[in-house]
């Protein structure tokens, strides 16, 4: 009888380790703040006076305890032929551009500067297209989605240019995709990917275009999209100049001087941390490549 019991107790140990995916990244618990209130002076945590003009930077949100810092580079401008990610295993090797680990993507390139990497899987467009690429750092799989409609290369592009016509983000409630609707006039869409199959799960359609706007992010599924990536004359102050917030369904247009932050001449791509609480940007001014973070306020 006891060693009934025993071996019930035992298999029902197993079936609840089995049924616990013990390698999962390990997430900290993130309450959304309210909404953003202000965007802080910027810190430069590396600038260059070599290398890539434009190109992107960030951590892997999946893991907030993990240092590593990655960059997606290629041969030439950093947004066509995009083929490695960079991997450096804290600050200071990234300042001193010193990788641990670099992956270079087996048959196929990248295009644009605002990938992402989230739970080890970078995720960016294929060049020259507007299919969505997933690839595995650890295993090399990769996976496709076709992102129907949506304009690539420099169609429906960021201002000003650099086939930034598909931006990827990671927010507090997951993975995103932003992008303009070729077909309507270069609509800003926004949707929403489940990591899990690879899919769209749901999309929003705003009132606004995406050309001529600067770039975006994502705080707890709301979009915060930016006026301009490069400096106007007399100014270096962006905007944030749109919002639309997905629980809700309501979108906005902010004035000028709402939620405001300075830039260097042009910043390539901008993404949110989430475990940080701070936007990482890369900038470029005068033969000097900065990569920025902004620390945030949110309302009270």
């Amino acid at each position: 009888m006891h060693i009934a019991v025993m071996s019930f107790f035992i298999v029902c140990l197993l079936v609840y380790i089995w049924s616990t995916d013990v390698c999962a990244p390990c997430y900290i618990e993130i309450s959304c703040e309210p909404d953003l209130d202000s965007i802080g002076s910027r810190v430069a945590v590396r600038t260059k006076t070599t290398g890539l003009q434009y190109a992107t930077w960030m951590k892997d949100p999946a893991f907030p305890e993990d240092s590593k810092i990655y960059t997606l580079t290629g041969p030439v401008k950093g947004w066509i032929d995009v083929n490695q990610v960079k991997e450096y295993a804290n600050e200071d090797d990234f300042k001193n551009e010193t990788p641990s680990n670099t992956y270079t993507f087996p048959d196929f390139e990248m295009g644009g500067r605002d990938q992402v990497v989230y739970d080890r899987r970078v995720y960016g467009q294929q060049e020259h297209s507007n299919t969505l690429v997933e690839y595995h750092l650890d295993t090399g799989v990769k996976r496709t989605l076709e992102l129907t409609g949506a304009g690539y290369n420099d169609e429906c592009r960021y201002d000003p240019g650099g086939y930034s016509s598909i931006d990827f983000a990671v927010d507090e409630l997951g993975l995103w995709v932003i992008y303009g609707d070729y077909g309507n006039n270069c609509r800003m869409k926004l949707s929403k990917i489940n990591p899990d199959d690879f899919t769209i799960e749901q999309t929003w359609t705003m009132s606004w275009s995406t050309i001529g706007l600067g770039n975006a992010f994502m705080i707890c599924g709301k979009l915060y999209v930016v006026d301009s990536s490069w400096f106007m004359p007399g100014s270096s102050t962006k905007y944030i100049k749109n919002t639309f917030d997905t629980k809700t369904g309501q979108a906005e247009t902010l004035p000028s001087n709402k939620i405001t932050f300075s830039i260097h001449s042009w910043m390539s791509s901008l993404s949110y941390n989430m475990n940080e609480r701070k936007l990482y940007s890369w900038d470029y001014e005068s033969g000097t490549r900065y990569q920025n973070r902004y620390p945030l306020t949110f309302n009270a």
